[in-house]
């Protein structure tokens, strides 16, 4: 083993960092120029327009006819049980 391979530091790593910033109104301008341009030239815009991603959004948290059941069938469980402790204390 060598002694001088403990005391040896490591080199440190360098790296490039490029800060980035958004800006929501030159984003929402150039999906309103890619829209127009599409409509003029005839085809359909390659990029994802955001309105498409909030309405698929919505669809999403909207309740689905088996959660609707499953809430009913949990209330008619829990009006039975209340109702046999109600019976069982009472009587």
């Amino acid at each position: 083993m060598k002694i001088s391979s403990f005391a040896k530091t490591r080199k440190i790593k360098p790296f490039s960092f490029t800060p980035r910033y958004y800006n929501q109104e030159k984003e929402e301008f150039q999906q309103r120029y890619a829209d127009i341009e599409a409509k003029i030239n005839g085809t359909t815009s390659s990029s994802p327009s955001l309105t498409g991603f909030k309405d698929k959004w919505k669809q999403k948290k909207n309740t689905s006819n088996f959660e609707k059941k499953s809430n009913i069938r949990l209330a008619i469980i829990m009006a039975s049980l209340f109702a046999l402790c109600y019976w069982v204390l009472f009587s």
